[in-house]
Order: structure tokens, then C-alpha cells, then sequence
């Protein structure tokens, strides 16, 4: 037994250390993921920001160089005006000559660059007529849009101060070919000087600067899989990847999907991560050609450096790991040997405590924690034996009380009438329930001829046997007082009077009390005639809504407080098909869980909701209304209830 305790505390104990230190060791793998990762998309994100900047700036470059050229033909221009006007001042030259000039200049400039800044010459005269031109063929600038679409806007050029004009590249009227022209006012008299160049040169200009060259050039020069430009109607603007795969193997279905789900739901940073075939994708807004930012920038970066470093990582902790673990396990093993027997004295002092030896102890010597649980051990067996010795104190005494309640419960339904007297006149229904620990309540009919009956309902003060016993001491009394003073039982008051004397004789100064009602009905004379001592007032009601009513009294204390105490007779005229509710103060003070109370209100309104309603009904209604109102609450008092109806 020892040697497999000893095996399973070694087991349990290296089971823990490592699944310590396994956890552990998925923390430091996971925090070394989470860090090279983050390391990895903020490499990303930042050479993202890079491309972007660059292909903004490029596709936004042709522009500007396009500036400056006009510019620099503004200034040949200019040369071209100063030059005609000494050559015609000088007179050697004719226009012709200065033509052909004009046209060698042209000549040898493409022989140069290929592409020079001038491609024509066009001089005119005050009227607008080209007499110095390098083309073979004749123009005559107008004002008249409709006959120059495109040269009428030189016109002002022959005006004096003018300033230069320059236009940008677009169709002239007279071949449908792609110029760009520039204009300035001659210098020694009215006349137009413009240079023209044609869209080889601006084309040379712009491929220089496209997306697809800008994407090309970028992954060459960096560390990246592969770019993709998608403008948000999900076309390919421009793409490019280290393979040099042809753009539409490079912009695949996932690259152009990742686009149009970034354009449709763009993050609130304007940046997004993403995968794209096992690489790290990061995806931005690119401005369009107009300057909004309408298109998608996908850069894929390889994760081959990043998965070996996570992979040297990961080797490096699993072997940190299995050393621990491995010296941990040396360790259990040590320790579960030196734990095991004092563990397994407690063990057998449990078993012994077990098996009823509440007089076993446990003595250890180990000056540690086991020691300490062993003298716990020892308390808690001397409070064991001190529970059970209350224990059994504690059952007699229920038992007792359990018996008590018994007694009382039964002594309280041999108070209450088996069934009420069948009165010609009068319907009567009476009901009572006892709670838990038995209250005080009690009811009773007293005959008094054919024409005439006594109808009392009571409660005494306590609960358990104590009620119980004075329920039956002043039913005894009313009973012999009753018997005594038959001739002036109309008189309910007088009866009142001679029972609480007696009970105060009885009673003394016990504090103990009884409140009771005590009703007379005269048939024949439809008279009721009543007298209160301290107890809920009952209900009246009838068919008609005005005759509700409280029967209370002015005076009255609770039976047995007061010696010679006085209480009044009171009579009410009955009418036919009125009801008497008479009931204990265990109906209106009953509670539901929230502690709310049913209350005197509520008890009205359920008796004239179900006034109409045979007299059985009534009291039924009024039984489940309570019980619906209280729901799983306990009850914590008596209810009794009793119903009279006057129906002659």
C-alpha cells in the first residue's frame, strides 16, 4: 500500500511539474509567434508604405516633367522668337532659309536623343499667316474656334505683352495628330512664334513612369513575393512578382479577391493583413490617376525567414522544456518518499475515525504541515465527538417538538365543527388551514332556536401546543358561559364580558390573549348583532355595491388582558342575499417570497368579484386567490375562514 501510494504521489507530482511546465512552455511559443509575427507584419506594413510612396510618387511624376517641359519649349520659344527677329533684321536671310534652319536644328536633335524637345516651328506674320514653318504644308492661325479648334487660342499671342501659352497634349484640326504646343509673341513686331512636339516624345516620357514599371523595378530591389494594383471595379491595374511571372498568373483569383474585399470594407487605419498561398499579404489604399484613393496595393512577403526563426525558436524551448521536466521528475521523487508515511497515518486514522473509533488520534512528529493537519485531525475528532452528543440532545428535543405539534394540531381540529348547522335562512361555509408550526385559529356555530344562530371565530395569541391549549380553555369557557347565560345570548357583549374576566383570572399576567368575534343572526327578523374583541373586522356585502361594509366596533380589547373590560353590541338590518365574511389575520397577512403582503384591499376585491357566485365558490375564490398570491412562499400563520349568507 505504501509503495503504491508513494508511486502514485511520484506520478501525480511529475505529471503536474510538467504540464507546469508544458503550459509554460506553450506561453513562451505562442508570445514567440505572437512577437515574431507582429515583427513580421510591421516589416511588412512599413515596406507597404514604402511601395505606396513610391508608386504615388512616380505615377504622379509625368506631370510634373511634362511642367518642365513645357517650360524648357517656352524658353526655345522665346530663343526661336529673338533669333527670327535678327535674321530678319539682318536681311540675309530669307524665310525659306530660316525654315530650313529651322528644320536642320529638328533634324539633328533626333539624330541626338531620338526624341527631341522640338518636333516643329511655326512663325507668322500680324495676320496669323505661317510664312516660316518646318511642315510641308501652309496654316493660317484664326481667332474663329469653328476654323482652328486648336490654334485659335494663340490668337492673343499677337497682341503686344502676351503672355506665353501652353497647351497640353491633345488632337490639332488639320491631321488628327497628338501635339503638344507652346506659344509666345514675336519680339520686333506682332506675330506668333509656337514649337510643337509630338506623343512619342510623351509617351517616352510617361512609360518610364507606369505602375507596372514602378511594380516591376520595387520587387526586384526588395525582399517581396509578389505586388498587385486592383481598382475598385475589380480590374488589374498593374502587377509583378519575384518569379517574373506574367501579371495575370501574379494577380490570381485570391490576390484579386483579398483587393475587392479590402476596397469594399476598408479598416478605419486604411491598412489590412491578410493570407495569400502561405505568405503575409498587407493591403493599403493607392491613389487613382485622379488623385483619390480608389485603388488596392497588395504586397506579399515571403515567410520562409520568418517560419525558420519561429522554428529555432520552438527547438530551443522544447529542449529548455525537457531538461526541467526531466530534474523535476528527479525531484517528485524524492519528495514523494519523504510525504508518503505521514500521509499514510492519516490515512489510517481516517479510516479508523471511518469506521466509528471516534476515540482514535494521530501523533506525527514531522514539524511541518502534515504535523499541523494531524492536530487538526485531532480537533476535529474531539468536535466530532461533542457534535454527535448535541446531535442526539438535538433529535430528542425535535422529537419532542414534532410530537408537540402533533398534539396541538390534533387538538385544534377537535375544536373546529365537523359541518355547519342547516338553518332555514341561511347558507354557511367555513374552512381552515393550518401552517407549519400550528397558530391559534378557531370558528364555531351556536344553535339558538330555529330562527336563530351564533356564529364566533378566534385567535390565539402563540404557536405549537401553548395556542393549541388556549384555543381550548376559551372555547372551554365560552362554552360554559355559553350554557350559563342562554336566555341573554342575544346579547353577544355580555358573553364577551364574562369570558375575558375568566381568562384574566386564568391567564394572569402571562401575556397571552385571545381576540375574538362573536356574531348573532335573527332569522326571522333579518337582524345582525355583533360584538368585537380585538379581532379582524369582517366583511359585508350584498347584491347592491353600497351595502359593503367593515363590521368594527369602537371598543373591544383581546380576550384576557384587561379585567372588566367592556365591548358594545352592534345590529345590522339584513337584506336578502347579503354575505358575511368573517376570517383570522393569518388571510391578510399572508406573504409571497418578495416579502409583499395580501393585504385587506385584495381581500375585499376578491369577494366582490365572486359575490354573485354560490357561497362554496366564494370561499373557494377567495382560498385560491390567496394561494395563487403566495405562490411557493411558506405559510407562516393559520387562515381561517368563515362565510354567512342571509338568504330568507
Amino acid at each position: 500500500m505504501a509503495r503504491r501510494f508513494q508511486t502514485r504521489l511520484t506520478i501525480a507530482t511529475s505529471v503536474l511539474i510538467a504540464a507546469t511546465i508544458g503550459f509554460m512552455s506553450l506561453a513562451l511559443i505562442h508570445l514567440a509567434a505572437t512577437t515574431i509575427t507582429k515583427q513580421h507584419r510591421i516589416r511588412g506594413k512599413l515596406l507597404t508604405a514604402l511601395a505606396k510612396r513610391n508608386i504615388e510618387y512616380g505615377t504622379g511624376l509625368p506631370e510634373e516633367v511634362m511642367e518642365r517641359v513645357g517650360d524648357q519649349m517656352v524658353v526655345t520659344a522665346l530663343l526661336t522668337a529673338e533669333l527670327v527677329a535678327i535674321a530678319e533684321q539682318d536681311g540675309s536671310l530669307s524665310p525659306e532659309r530660316i525654315s530650313e534652319a529651322l528644320s536642320r536644328v529638328i533634324e539633328r536633335s533626333r539624330q541626338h536623343r531620338g526624341y527631341p524637345l522640338v518636333d516643329e516651328f511655326w512663325v507668322t506674320d500680324e495676320n496669323g499667316y505661317a510664312y516660316i514653318h518646318t511642315e510641308d504644308f501652309d496654316f493660317t492661325f484664326s481667332p474663329d474656334p469653328e476654323k482652328t479648334p486648336q490654334a485659335n487660342e494663340f490668337w492673343p499671342l499677337l497682341e503686344e505683352g502676351a503672355a506665353p501659352l501652353v497647351q497640353k497634349l491633345q488632337k490639332r484640326a488639320v491631321d488628327e495628330k497628338r501635339f503638344k504646343y507652346v506659344g509666345v509673341s514675336g519680339v520686333d513686331k506682332p506675330r506668333i512664334v509656337q514649337i510643337g512636339v509630338g506623343e512619342d516624345l510623351v509617351n517616352s516620357i510617361q512609360s518610364g513612369f507606369l505602375v507596372e514599371n514602378i511594380v516591376e523595378r520595387f520587387v526586384e530591389e526588395m525582399e517581396i513575393e509578389r505586388i498587385v494594383v486592383a481598382d475598385k471595379d475589380g480590374m488589374l491595374v498593374a502587377a509583378a512578382s519575384a518569379s517574373k511571372a506574367p501579371p495575370e498568373t501574379v494577380a490570381d483569383a485570391e490576390a484579386m479577391r483579398l483587393c475587392s474585399a479590402f476596397l469594399r470594407n476598408v479598416p478605419e487605419e486604411g491598412v489590412a493583413f491578410g493570407r495569400l498561398n502561405g505568405h503575409v499579404a498587407v493591403l493599403t489604399l493607392l491613389a487613382g490617376p485622379n488623385g483619390d484613393a480608389s485603388r488596392a496595393l497588395l504586397v506579399a512577403f515571403p515567410t520562409q525567414r520568418m517560419f525558420a526563426l519561429l522554428r529555432s525558436r520552438i527547438f530551443l524551448i522544447a529542449v529548455v522544456a525537457g531538461v526541467m521536466i526531466l530534474t523535476a521528475t528527479l525531484v517528485s521523487i524524492r519528495l514523494s518518499r519523504g510525504l508518503s508515511k505521514p500521509i499514510l497515518q492519516l490515512l489510517r486514522g481516517a479510516e479508523e475515525f471511518g469506521d466509528g473509533d471516534f476515540g482514535h488520534r494521530i501523533h506525527l512528529e514531522t514539524a511541518d504541515e502534515i504535523q499541523v493537519l494531524g492536530e487538526a485531525f485531532n480537533r476535529m475528532a474531539d468536535s466530532v465527538q461533542g457534535y454527535m452528543g448535541e446531535l442526539e440532545r438535538e433529535t430528542a428535543r425535535r422529537e419532542r417538538l414534532e410530537s408537540e405539534l402533533r398534539i396541538a394540531a390534533e387538538l385544534q381540529r377537535s375544536l373546529l365543527p365537523e359541518r355547519p348547522p342547516q338553518l332555514a335562512g341561511l347558507e354557511l361555509v367555513g374552512w381552515s388551514r393550518s401552517a407549519r408550526q400550528v397558530g391559534g385559529d378557531f370558528y364555531d356555530y351556536v344553535e339558538m332556536g330555529v330562527d336563530r344562530l351564533g356564529v364566533m371565530i378566534g385567535d390565539a395569541s402563540g404557536k405549537g401546543l401553548p395556542a393549541a391549549l388556549l384555543i381550548n380553555e376559551c372555547s372551554g369557557v365560552l362554552s360554559a358561559l355559553g350554557n350559563e347565560l342562554r336566555d341573554t345570548l342575544h346579547r353577544p357583549s355580555q358573553l364577551l364580558f364574562r369570558t375575558n374576566n375568566a381568562l384574566c383570572r386564568r391567564l394572569g399576567s402571562t401575556g397571552r390573549f385571545v381576540t375574538l368575534f362573536l356574531m348573532v343572526i335573527d332569522v326571522s327578523q333579518g337582524l345582525l348583532r355583533y360584538s368585537v374583541a380585538g379581532h379582524n373586522p369582517p366583511i359585508l356585502i350584498g347584491s347592491d355595491p353600497s351595502r359593503r361594509r367593515s363590521l368594527t366596533s369602537r371598543v373591544g380589547f383581546p380576550l384576557g388582558i384587561v379585567r372588566d373590560c367592556k365591548f358594545e353590541d352592534i345590529d345590522v338590518p339584513l337584506v336578502p342575499l347579503d354575505t358575511v365574511l368573517l376570517y383570522s389575520d393569518g388571510l391578510t397577512e399572508a406573504r409571497r417570497s418578495d416579502n409583499g403582503r395580501y393585504g385587506d384591499e385584495r381581500l375585499r376585491t376578491a369577494l366582490e368579484h365572486s359575490a354573485g357566485c354560490p357561497l362554496g365558490d366564494v370561499v373557494a375564490a377567495i382560498r385560491q386567490d390567496v394561494e395563487q398570491y403566495m405562490g411557493a412562499a411558506e405559510m407562516k400563520d393559520d387562515m381561517t375562514v368563515v362565510s354567512v349568507r342571509f338568504c330568507p
